[in-house]
């Protein structure tokens, strides 16, 4: 089953959305096929001890490290990766967006991220192996569409032997689905790193609880008076 588009984005093509999304697939080229390809990734990539310890010699960003939450969000480490992240982030980013607007949409993406940034430092605060991706910001984007827009139905398509099928799926049991499997790799990793392929899970599951638990009070606080209810 391949999802396609939410029913619940009034507009499929987003400002701040779109953006995201663009940014993120026009960085990728850049890096990969740049001679500094790891040294990219080192220096703007987040390395949990690196934050932690920022004038170690090893460390030659100093006080710049403290950006790599938010630069790591903008890189990848393949073409796989990236797709599958845009993938998910035009998915279910329009509807969130079309709800909080653009400013406090590009805000809440980016608490996710760093928010997800921050558990992965805390639950790996030796590791010198730099995180990249924009998984713990999109995971906090899935987190709150499952609390604020519990009815959304999900355009979805199947690819049979002789056919394709279309239908309407509810977002609720995917969501739960993906949280699920991101726990569940999280356990058989047995941290922050899977054994193979070098995925952080831990980000994945905090930024899905961040967007849980945030998104909504985001809503309810900051709604345009029309969404507000007396």
């Amino acid at each position: 089953m391949i999802p396609l588009y939410d029913h619940t984005a009034h507009h499929r093509v987003t400002d701040a959305n779109t953006t995201l999304v663009v940014v993120n697939l026009l960085i990728l080229p850049l890096e990969v096929y740049s001679p500094h390809f790891t040294g990219i990734l080192t220096h703007l990539g987040l390395v949990p001890y690196f934050v932690l310890h920022p004038f170690t010699a090893a460390n030659r960003d100093g006080w710049l490290v403290f950006g790599t939450p938010v630069t790591s969000m903008f890189l990848h480490a393949g073409y796989l990766h990236v797709l599958l992240n845009m993938y998910m982030l035009t998915i279910f980013g329009p509807a969130l967006e079309d709800y909080l607007g653009h400013m406090r949409y590009l805000l809440f993406y980016l608490m996710s991220g760093i928010f997800a940034a921050l558990v992965g430092i805390y639950l790996s605060p030796s590791s010198t192996t730099p995180i990249v991706g924009a998984s713990g910001a999109i995971a906090g984007v899935l987190g709150a569409h499952l609390i604020l827009f519990p009815r959304a139905r999900l355009r979805t398509m199947l690819p049979l032997l002789v056919t394709i099928k279309f239908f309407d799926l509810p977002s609720v049991p995917y969501l739960i689905l993906w949280f699920a499997l991101q726990l569940l790799e999280l356990a058989r990793s047995g941290g922050i790193f899977a054994s193979a392929g070098g995925v952080a899970w831990a980000p994945h599951v905090a930024g899905f609880i961040f967007g849980v638990m945030v998104g909504p009070l985001m809503a309810r606080l900051y709604a345009p008076p029309r969404l507000r209810t007396s």
